[in-house]
């Protein structure tokens, strides 16, 4: 995968996730606002995403401190501009 300028790169808040399986996929369900968009991986890949995930997570914590699972929704930037 090549290299990304992240500031750069256009992104949507992720308001709220769900996952589901079958034989073939593993499935992962974002949503942000009314939409909702599905990514299906591959056991590996998504394994692979995971241990991505879990490593960014362990960089945070450490330059940000730990975070806490309140299990509230995130808002919106349209949330935040009322």
């Amino acid at each position: 995968m090549p290299n990304f300028d992240f500031a750069s790169v256009p992104k949507i808040v992720c308001e709220g996730t769900a996952t589901g399986i079958n034989r073939a996929f593993i499935t992962m369900v974002f949503k942000s606002g009314p939409s909702v968009t599905a990514f299906s991986f591959s056991p590996e890949d998504a394994k692979n995403f995971a241990g991505a995930m879990a490593q960014t997570i362990s960089l945070y914590e450490k330059q940000f401190g730990e975070i806490v699972d309140t299990n509230k929704p995130v808002p919106t930037p349209l949330d935040l501009s009322h």
